[in-house]
């Protein structure tokens, strides 16, 4: 052989270099997220939430998990998964988390538990952008997508519906009490267990009819009991309970203004309060802004609204 090839030994264990200057440098977005939260977030919300002041395990610090999760959604990283194993090998991720491993469940915890104080301190975020000019809103642009809910046809209906529902459960279960032919031991364990199931159902079902007369203004159209917050969505040829999640973004640099979730299944009446949520996040009045959207938010209330406010609208909005 005359070839001579450098020294492989990839099983030889050696050491990667993190250099905190380096890596800002060379990641503008990172170096602003990073910036952003160590100069202008307070971590006194947080502590106000945290669990562990008198025992428990140290919590992870809130300035970390926040330039963790929004340097992810930045760069499109949404899986709480990818951003824990990302951490073991991302130089990035490594720096903003100062080398500590953080499972996938402590940033769903994270997430989950400080919920208003994230959506607060991504607000701040936006709007010192929008002032300092990284943001520009000459046009903006809003959709929405259908999510499923976690809720399951079982328990979907309406008032009515559950009414009969539950008329149907106790007739079950009366037919079943009464049954009195010789079982055996297996029969018997098995009709037990069917009747421990509907006598739960039909609990689930009258808590949900009395909460409801105690309502002034009852739920329109169908409910879930397991989600009461989901609404009956259809997207393209399918319906099921869900949510209607909306969000803008500048033209310039595809920056989120504007985000939020409704139980509405049409766009139609979500045009004015995604407005009011972009003027919100960025302090802006949107005077000449160019928004755009499709033919879903169509209506005359929608066009007279943003007359009034002075927003100019693309063409594809009219109905096809």
């Amino acid at each position: 052989m005359n070839a001579r090839y450098r020294p492989y030994n990839p099983g030889e264990g050696y050491f990667t270099l993190i250099d905190p200057e380096d890596i800002k440098n060379r990641n503008p977005l990172l170096k602003a997220i990073d910036a952003f939260v160590e100069d202008h977030v307070s971590v006194e919300p947080f502590s106000q939430s945290a669990r562990n002041e008198l025992e428990g395990a140290l919590a992870v610090h809130p300035r970390m998990m926040l330039k963790v999760i929004f340097y992810s959604y930045a760069k499109g990283i949404y899986s709480s998964r990818e951003m824990e194993d990302r951490m073991r090998w991302d130089p990035n991720y490594i720096y903003l988390s100062a080398n500590q491993r953080v499972d996938h469940s402590t940033i769903c915890k994270f997430i989950l538990q400080y919920g208003d104080e994230i959506k607060t301190v991504f607000s701040r975020l936006v709007y010192m952008m929008a002032k300092m000019g990284y943001i520009t809103m000459d046009f903006v642009a809003v959709d929405g997508t259908k999510i499923k809910a976690d809720a399951g046809m079982k328990f979907t209906g309406n008032i009515g519906e559950f009414q009969q529902k539950r008329d149907r459960i106790e007739k079950k279960i009366e037919k079943i009490m009464h049954h009195t032919t010789n079982e055996a031991v297996e029969g018997k364990a098995h009709r037990e267990k069917k009747l421990d199931a509907l006598k739960q159902e039909k609990t689930k079902i009258e808590s949900f009819l009395t909460e409801v007369e105690q309502e002034e203004t009852p739920p329109k159209g169908k409910v879930n009991l397991t989600d009461r917050d989901s609404r009956m969505v259809k997207d393209k040829d399918s319906k099921y309970m869900g949510y209607n999640c909306q969000i803008a973004v500048d033209k310039k640099n595809h920056t989120i203004v504007g985000t939020n979730v409704f139980n509405e299944a049409s766009d139609r009446g979500l045009m004015q309060p995604m407005i009011e949520e972009i003027k919100d996040r960025t302090g802006e009045t949107l005077a000449q802004t160019e928004v755009s959207v499709d033919a879903g938010y169509f209506s005359s209330d929608n066009i007279r609204y943003c007359h009034e406010q002075g927003l100019l609208i693309k063409s594809q909005v009219l109905p096809e």
